[in-house]
């Protein structure tokens, strides 16, 4: 990535587009997600939940790297479930929840 023949390409094409290019490898010790979804992965995990899941990045990311088991991802507010739930036609072992979970919801 750093051979003089490759930074002579990248900085012609700068030139002739204006974008500047950078390279950078990407490793697990660079991607937190990368990182947990290689440990979930090693340790045979096969369910993860996801509580206050947002709009589902947590689940997205795992998903990305190759997370071979289950998310349920739990949310309470309205328009983040709404687009939540968007995300199991693309992720099918993503199971969608809206709910508040506390103390009382295990009870």
């Amino acid at each position: 990535l750093n051979s003089r023949k490759f930074i002579y390409i990248r900085r012609e094409l700068g030139k002739k587009t204006g974008f500047y290019i950078k390279f950078k490898r990407y490793t697990p010790s660079a991607s937190e997600a990368l990182r947990t979804t290689m440990i979930i992965n090693k340790l045979g995990i096969k369910y993860v939940i996801d509580i206050g899941a947002n709009t589902g990045q947590f689940a997205e990311s795992l998903f990305d790297f190759n997370y071979i088991g289950k998310v349920i991802s739990f949310e309470p507010v309205t328009n983040c479930y709404n687009s939540l739930l968007k995300l199991p036609k693309k992720y099918p072992n993503l199971i969608v929840a809206f709910s508040r979970v506390n103390s009382e919801f295990w009870l």
